[in-house]
């Protein structure tokens, strides 16, 4: 994602391309991704890649090891996101997203929509 500031949104409404923080409890910190996909949708991982009602991301591949060359558990997925429930994907092809802990449900999770409120132009730290 981008490097700059961002801001809380107090919309607890989530749609696909929203930009969320969460926190992960496998890192022990905060991550800044993109919804790829919400309820209803069909999402499909594989080694290859991630799927969503059946379009390809781009940018998905998923790889054995992190950048700290620490293994990454992947469990391949086919199935509709239920209610309460999004996908999440980060721009860089290495990032730590859904393609290796899952769907999040909103509900049992810390995790708030954002805005961006000054993005540095050509920044992006993955």
């Amino acid at each position: 994602m981008p490097i700059g500031l961002y801001r809380l949104s107090q919309d607890n409404d989530f749609q696909k391309d929203d930009l969320v923080i969460l926190y992960s409890d496998i890192t022990h910190g905060f991550l800044l991704k993109k919804i790829a996909a919400t309820a209803g949708d069909l999402v499909n991982t594989n080694r290859e890649g991630v799927h969503i009602n059946g379009i390809s991301i781009k940018n998905t591949k998923v790889f054995e090891f992190g950048s700290h060359q620490e293994r990454l558990n992947f469990t391949p997925m086919n199935r509709i996101l239920e209610k309460n429930e999004i996908f999440v994907v980060g721009e860089h092809p290495k990032s730590f997203d859904s393609r290796y802990f899952g769907a999040i449900d909103i509900n049992k999770s810390r995790v708030k929509k954002i805005k961006p409120v000054l993005i540095f132009k050509g920044s992006s730290n993955g």
